[in-house]
This record gives structure tokens, C-alpha cells and sequence, in this order.
């Protein structure tokens, strides 16, 4: 006495379906014959032939909706399943026609988020639900627990910056902060993992040069830039306006030589050149 087909629109366009109703009545006369017609209204078709997405950590993923199907002005709902080593999915229904979490990999391997996406059409019907799996790879880690070096003027740094991250492949660019009183700091992007910079100190107390460092997995994804203060300590500066002596056969120098710089408390090591008519 119901009619219940699940009917089911294989086309993108409206469908009819006519039923022919014959009734009888209980006297068992039957009545004309009429027919029940039906729309069948499609829902959205689900097209897209890749449901994965691969992000690094901390990217947006853009994962727009509206590619994943055929027909246009379709609206949709989507949430995302927890896990437990990502953070910023997105666990509560969402009504944006784009995904754009900003998925945060808070362990050291791929992860994966996945997506429930139920689209609706303009005529109103609602589509099966599909997912869409993001892997979310990491970034690199930071793992320094002291960021600073302390360098003499005119003293290679040598600052080993893999062992500042726990992964291993990992590459880097880095630019230093000018500094007026330093001489020697790379202000252009380097690419090197070592910092290797001869920083020469042109005043008479410590300068800082500033360098900020970008690291890279080997899986392409970049962590957040992090600064190296470095403090440049100066060097003694000769001061003395005359550098000979004269002394007269077998009579004492006494060439005093902290008075030759002008930094109090400076050590010195000397040595002469030998000459064969000297002793």
C-alpha cells in the first residue's frame, strides 16, 4: 500500500519515474487505473580521482571541495577524525566549501588526518559522504638548548647548525642582521650548513651579529626560522705610534709591550728573528 523504491539517478539531470496504480475495493471492484509520476532529482557526483592530500606541518592545507565534484553551486559539511600527534584539524562540522586547517605534526614521522565531506546540491539532495586523508609530514625539529656562540674579532664562528635540529638531511639557509661595528657578517642568503663568517670586531667592546637561520627536511617541508646571536669580543688594538727601538750592545731592552695596545690586562707572546751577527 507504499510505494518505497529507493530510486537511484544515475544522470547529472532530473529524472521521472511514472508508477501505474490500479486500487480495488474491498467489494473487490476495481477502480481506472492512474499513474503517480516522480522526480528524481541527482545529487552531486563525486569526481575527483585523488581523495589524498599530503601537507607539511604548520601549511594550510587549500583542499577546495568544489574540484571534487561535477556540478556547480554544490554546498558542503566536513569534519575531521582526532589525532592524537596532530593538532588544528578541525573536530567540530564544518560549512566552508574549502579545507584550510593548518595542521601542526607534533611528532617526528607522517601523520595522517582524515576528512568526512558531504556534499550538497542546489536542488537540496545530499550526496554520500567520502573522505579525504591528509598525510602531514614534519617539520624539522629544533634541539638547541643554547642559541648564542661567543667569537674573538677576526676568529672563523665554525657554527655547526645540524646539530642544532634532531633530523638528519636536514638543509638551511641563513642571512645575518648588519652590525656597523662588525665587519665580515654575511647580509646575503647562504645556503651552507656551517656558519662559517670571520666577524671582525671594529670597536674597542663585544657587538652582537644576529643571524637568522631557516632549516628544510629532506622532506621539503620548512620548520620555523630561529635566531643565532653571536657576541664578537674585540681584540687588543695597537695603539703604539712607534715600533722600533734602539739599544746599545749587551744593554737591556725593557721595550714595555703593554704600552703598545691600549686594552689593560693584555698578555703577549714574542719571538725574535734571528740574525747571524746577533746574539
Amino acid at each position: 500500500t507504499t510505494i518505497n523504491d529507493v530510486l537511484t539517478n544515475t544522470s547529472g539531470t532530473d529524472q521521472t519515474v511514472t508508477y501505474t496504480v490500479t486500487p480495488s475495493g474491498s467489494n473487490g471492484c476495481t477502480a481506472d487505473a492512474y499513474t503517480v509520476t516522480v522526480t528524481v532529482q541527482p545529487e552531486p557526483t563525486l569526481d575527483a580521482t585523488d581523495l589524498t592530500n599530503t601537507s607539511c606541518s604548520d601549511v594550510a592545507l587549500s583542499r577546495d571541495l568544489t574540484l571534487d565534484v561535477t556540478e556547480t553551486g554544490t554546498t558542503f559539511t566536513w569534519i575531521a577524525a582526532d589525532n592524537a600527534n596532530v593538532t588544528g584539524e578541525s573536530t567540530s562540522l564544518q560549512t566552508t566549501t574549502t579545507i584550510n586547517d593548518v595542521l601542526t605534526n607534533t611528532s617526528g614521522t607522517d601523520q595522517t588526518v582524515t576528512y568526512t565531506v558531504t556534499p550538497s546540491g542546489s536542488n537540496g539532495c545530499t550526496a554520500d559522504a567520502y573522505t579525504v586523508t591528509v598525510t602531514v609530514q614534519p617539520e624539522p625539529t629544533l634541539d638547541a638548548t643554547d642559541l648564542t656562540n661567543t667569537s674573538c674579532s677576526d676568529v672563523a664562528l665554525s657554527r655547526d647548525l645540524t646539530l642544532d635540529v634532531t633530523e638528519t638531511g636536514t638543509t638551511f639557509t641563513w642571512i645575518a642582521a648588519d652590525n656597523a661595528n662588525v665587519t665580515g657578517e654575511s647580509t646575503s642568503l647562504q645556503t651552507t650548513t656551517t656558519i662559517n663568517d670571520v666577524l671582525t670586531n671594529t670597536s674597542g667592546t663585544d657587538q652582537t651579529v644576529t643571524y637568522t637561520v631557516t632549516p628544510s627536511g629532506s622532506n621539503g617541508c620548512t620548520a620555523d626560522a630561529y635566531t643565532v646571536t653571536v657576541t664578537v669580543q674585540p681584540e687588543p688594538t695597537l695603539d703604539a705610534t712607534d715600533l722600533t727601538n734602539t739599544s746599545c750592545s749587551d744593554v737591556a731592552l725593557s721595550r714595555d709591550l703593554t704600552l703598545d695596545v691600549t686594552e689593560t690586562g693584555t698578555t703577549f707572546t714574542w719571538i725574535a728573528a734571528d740574525n747571524a751577527n746577533v746574539t
